[in-house]
């Protein structure tokens, strides 16, 4: 299930973070399935130290 993290969501098996949960649950749905990332997937990622 997808983790809600201050503004952002989680994928709670790869960790990364997106601003959007939709793309945090698409990518937590592939990890899951294929254990492994997706890449036109985890593009839309966040980096946090961008942010600061």
């Amino acid at each position: 299930m997808v983790k809600k993290i201050g503004k952002n969501y989680e994928c709670e098996d790869c960790k990364l973070l997106y601003v959007d949960k939709a793309w945090a649950q698409k990518c937590e749905e592939f990890c899951i399935r294929h254990k492994a990332c997706n890449l036109a997937i985890t593009k839309h990622s966040i980096n946090l130290k961008k942010l600061h």
